[in-house]
């Protein structure tokens, strides 16, 4: 290649798409490797007999670059925080199925907060909820008379429950008593009542309401009756609480689906007929609102929620890794035209 006006920017384009489909080592590398190659066969230091083989090379080189970027990925690490993605999700179906267990016994959920007489807060709803999941042992010894915090319940209290945890959250470590999911409290929401919500009370419909949230670095014990308001849980869902985030979609997956696929900030939620789904952060501010509230009356099309869960495809980057290619091919056709005028001016293409 000569040093051109033309090169130069041609090196930086080819650099710049290269970073921008495949981060900025590998981008760097990649792209080094397309120019020593095009460097070798237009200084004459290779025997590449037709530019057919040469535009064949680029794309093995290509296929052989993803395969090298799925060795270099941290595959253990991945794992585990799959792993930890999918405890996260089932914890919080775990509960869900829980709750709807309580709700068939005594026909509403549970209260938020358990009071006394006074209406004091003693504790959490989680409480009462151990006694459907695996904290059998500890309910049947709680003084449900007494807060959380008196002596009586203290140690129990301290006990780390694993199913309120989810272990994709930095500050939750095990042996803790601290929780990731809460109810969103609140005279619009599904906890509105506070002796126990019946589910017939709900109007909008509950596929399309949440009853509980996701939520990481709050650092609230699972006894303590403390839960989200309805502020706080719409400050998660549009996006104003990234510290509250557990997870990014995408992130863990396989080396094709993790470059084609939007690594997308999200939240497990549960609704109040018992299914889970991940939701993507932020959420259109109408479509939190409506999600939230138990009786708002707001109607969510159909599909909605599906395509929202749905993996959405990066065509950010689909497009950078068009413009690699292109760009890694360029050369071969300024070679090919210059090589048919080569041929047209010879000697023998005249005669």
């Amino acid at each position: 290649m000569r040093f051109r006006l033309s090169t130069i920017l041609y090196v930086f384009a080819l650099l710049a798409a290269g970073m921008a489909t495949f981060g900025v080592w590998l981008g760097i590398g990649l792209a080094a490797v397309v120019l020593v190659i095009w460097w070798l066969i237009f200084s004459g230091r290779t025997k590449s007999s037709t530019i057919l083989q040469v535009l064949f090379l680029l794309p093995i080189l290509l296929i052989i670059a993803v395969i090298l970027f799925e060795l270099v990925m941290p595959k253990v690490q991945g794992l585990r925080e799959t792993s930890r993605v999918h405890s996260c999700h089932n914890n919080l179906r775990q509960i869900s199925l829980a709750l709807q267990l309580y709700c068939e016994k005594h026909q509403s959920l549970p209260p938020a907060v358990a009071t006394d007489s006074q209406g004091k807060s003693l504790s959490s709803w989680r409480v009462e909820t151990l006694a459907y999941i695996e904290g059998m042992t500890i309910w049947s010894q709680w003084q449900r008379d007494l807060p959380y915090d008196d002596p009586a319940n203290a140690a129990l209290a301290k006990t780390a429950i694993g199913i309120y945890q989810c272990p994709s959250d930095p500050p939750v470590r095990s042996g803790t008593p601290e929780c990731n999911y809460f109810a969103i409290i609140g005279p619009e929401t599904a906890w509105a009542n506070p002796k126990g919500t019946r589910l017939e009370e709900i109007g909008d419909l509950h596929k399309q309401t949440i009853l509980l949230i996701e939520a990481a670095g709050l650092n609230i014990p699972w006894a303590d009756p403390r839960d989200l308001s309805f502020q706080d849980a719409f400050k998660i869902l549009t996006g104003r609480s990234p510290e509250c985030v557990v997870h990014r979609r995408g992130e863990h997956s396989g080396t094709l689906r993790r470059f084609f696929n939007k690594q997308t900030l999200g939240v497990n939620v549960a609704f109040c007929d018992g299914t889970v789904r991940f939701l993507p952060i932020p959420l259109d501010e109408d479509l939190a609102r409506a999600l939230l509230t138990a009786n708002g009356g707001e109607v969510i099309p159909p599909g909605t929620l599906d395509r929202l869960t749905e993996p959405q495809l990066d065509y950010a980057r689909i497009y950078s890794l068009s413009v690699f290619v292109l760009l890694a091919l360029v050369p071969g056709v300024v070679l090919w035209r210059r090589r048919n005028r080569e041929h047209r001016a010879s000697p023998i293409a005249a005669t």
